[in-house]
């Protein structure tokens, strides 16, 4: 079913393309053919991502020179998360 429904989705795409496209203008489509390989089992296997994960270089001793309230309480927010993520090195 899943295999239809590409074969139609490729068919209607091409149709599209030659609807819209000056290339494709004079392409004349009469049938897709298309063959599938049947192995279920490499079919969902996802490669694993991995995160970097890299030492907090700064101490986060810095002058916070902001006047706005909001900006002071966020930097200061800022400094607080690098100084605990230095301690857990």
């Amino acid at each position: 079913m899943e295999f239809n429904y590409n074969l139609n989705l490729i068919n209607e795409l091409l149709n599209i393309m030659k609807k819209n496209s000056n290339e494709c203008k004079n392409l004349e489509i009469k049938s897709i053919k298309s063959f599938v390989k049947n192995d279920k089992t490499k079919r969902y296997l996802y490669k694993k991502r991995e995160f970097n994960s890299y030492k907090e270089n700064s101490k986060g001793d810095f002058e916070n020179f902001a006047k706005n309230q909001e900006i002071k309480e966020i930097l200061e927010k800022i400094r607080e998360k690098i100084k605990s993520l230095r301690d857990e090195d």
